[in-house]
């Protein structure tokens, strides 16, 4: 008689376990850039990308968003990059400026060489900003400087680069895509900045 009482509600609760919207899956987004195109060399010795800091929420791999009207920020659930943001980031700048002709040589501290200038990078800001409607922006800030190393030790610059960018619509792949056009824009400025300076004897 008990398992009579008991034999609808197991198979209620089945049924509601079947009618459960499926778990989402876990979403990586790469953070890259096209390569520029190539230049005529400026600096004639070896470049080496240093390992990039980042601040607090910009450190960790899953997305952060503001929802609209909100001073707070969050992280998406299961929307990740598939690196850390300092380590794709700095990775990214030395092919782009490996790519754009104007050093002899880029590397990164993995390479142990001697380099004879240092660049070294903050990121301040990786932000996703929804505005209702179907609009979003992203917010990318960072912090980026050079210095000759050995006898002609110096620095060379130091600038912030911040930019703001449309996304297509408010998803979290839209924000990546709007990322990288962010940090694509960040790289140019900061290459161009690099390669006056340096024409101009920095």
């Amino acid at each position: 008689m008990a398992f009579r009482r008991i034999l609808p509600l197991v198979v209620t609760l089945m049924l509601a376990a079947c009618a459960q919207p499926p778990v989402p899956v876990d979403t990586f987004y790469r953070l890259e850039v096209p390569e520029p195109a190539a230049g005529r060399q400026v600096f004639d010795g070896v470049v080496e990308v240093r390992a990039f800091d980042a601040d607090g929420l910009a450190a960790e791999r899953p997305l952060i968003y503001s929802e609209p009207g909100s001073p707070t920020l969050r992280q998406y659930n299961y929307h990740f990059w598939v690196e850390s943001p300092a380590v794709a980031v700095q990775s990214e700048l030395a092919d782009s400026l490996r790519a754009s002709g104007l050093f002899k040589q880029v590397v990164t501290p993995r390479f142990r060489v001697s380099p004879d200038l240092e660049i070294q990078g903050r990121i301040a800001r990786l932000e996703q900003y929804i505005e209702g409607d179907g609009r979003a922006r992203v917010l990318v800030e960072i912090e980026l400087g050079a210095q000759r190393t050995g006898r002609g030790l110096g620095l060379v610059m130091l600038e912030s680069y911040r930019v703001e960018r449309p996304a297509a619509n408010a998803s979290p792949a839209a924000a990546a895509e709007a990322f990288r056009a962010a940090l694509a824009e960040i790289f140019d400025r900061f290459t161009t900045d690099l390669a006056a300076r340096l024409r101009a004897g920095a």
